[in-house]
């Protein structure tokens, strides 16, 4: 089953990019979030864990990146959508991971995956504050907000996983230091806060 969805799905992706080239946008976009959707599907029965998570992850900056960039509000809604899911997999994960193995080795996945999502969410808040002309101190709850907000919520539950408090310690005034430096520089009172 998995095969027939990855195929159906590549069949799908390819039409759209077909689509695009004849200036069939509206098809295009619709022929992507088909074939990605079962992709989806395939991907899920295929992976879990980790592995699926960080396809996640670079399937939510992929998605966001192109509907910012192209305007494209059924991708950024599909973003969203993947985002919420992919945090609450993450802490349910979390949950699993901790109660069935050593202390030793929790820490290494998520360190991994905590530096791929912590990119990813950082790097579309930049993006996000950049293509919709974020203004200075506006606080409003926009799109790079939200991914400035999961790329932190990201960071602290990757700390959390480390096994030597010394290192949470150092992981949490990291991350004080980058926000407060960030927000200095672009005068955002989100980034400071």
């Amino acid at each position: 089953v998995e095969t027939i969805f990855a195929a159906s799905g590549a069949v799908y992706l390819g039409m759209a990019r077909w689509l695009m080239k004849r200036d069939q946008k509206v098809l295009s976009t619709v022929h992507f979030l088909l074939g990605l959707a079962l992709v989806n599907g395939a991907k899920a029965m295929r992976f879990s864990g980790m592995d699926l998570l960080t396809l996640d992850v670079i399937q939510i900056w992929l998605l966001m990146a192109l509907g910012t960039r192209f305007d494209i509000r059924a991708f950024r809604l599909i973003a969203y959508f993947l985002l919420s899911a992919f945090v609450t997999t993450w802490l349910n994960e979390s949950n699993h991971f901790v109660n069935t193995t050593s202390p030793w080795s929790r820490a290494l996945p998520y360190d991994k995956l905590g530096r791929v999502a912590v990119f990813a969410f950082a790097h579309l808040s930049h993006l996000c504050a950049r293509q919709y002309g974020r203004t200075i101190n506006n606080a409003k709850f926009d799109h790079s907000t939200i991914y400035f907000l999961a790329a932190n919520l990201m960071f602290s539950l990757s700390a959390q996983h480390l096994v030597n408090a010394n290192y949470v310690s150092l992981c949490y005034t990291l991350q004080a230091a980058v926000c407060l430096a960030f927000g200095l520089k672009f005068r955002d009172g989100v980034y400071i806060v």
